[in-house]
């Protein structure tokens, strides 16, 4: 007898468990506007549904098995996540209390312009601001840039105001 692996989960009482997403209308994703029908499979499955069920149970049946829609936040979120830029929340926060981290004189002369990654990217407008920013002022910026974002940002990078370069992913 072969060894098989008892698995009763995948064992119903009318035979084995149905694929959850078998009504999905998955085959044609990649296509888009009035091309994104049911392929030949799906239009099968659900024209037998409706064969069996009726129309208006087959309807709700198939709505019941298919993907809900995606909020565009969450699209968002996730094509940020894949261009390893921070969330826009903690960006747009730096942004409006950067005069009250760095006070006025500093504000007047840098503006933070980017999340990449766990990097602040800070534009400076002027090259001698630039140096102390970098040379003298970054640690104390630093702390409290992690304080504001719960060590979310774990470094500063000070660019010249219309410079910055994309990084390369961490």
């Amino acid at each position: 007898m072969p060894n098989r692996k008892d698995d009763s989960s995948e064992i119903t009482p009318l035979g084995p468990k149905p694929d959850p997403n078998w009504l999905d209308r998955s085959r044609n994703s990649g296509r888009t506007h009035f091309r994104r029908r049911a392929s030949k499979l799906e239009r099968a499955r659900e024209d037998a549904l409706r064969e069996w069920m009726g129309p208006g149970l087959a309807r709700t049946e198939i709505l019941a098995h298919q993907h809900g829609a995606v909020s565009a936040g969450a699209v968002l979120g996730q094509i940020l996540a894949e261009l390893h830029v921070g969330p826009p929340a903690a960006l747009h926060e730096l942004q409006q209390g950067w005069e009250k981290l760095v006070g006025p004189d500093v504000a007047r002369r840098s503006f933070p312009a980017a999340l990449q990654g766990e990097r602040l990217i800070v534009e400076v407008r002027d090259s001698t601001w630039l140096y102390v920013l970098e040379r003298v002022q970054k640690p104390g910026i630093l702390a409290k840039v992690q304080a504001l974002t719960n060590g979310q940002v774990k470094d500063i990078r000070f660019v010249a105001a219309g410079r910055r370069a994309p990084d390369k992913p961490a």
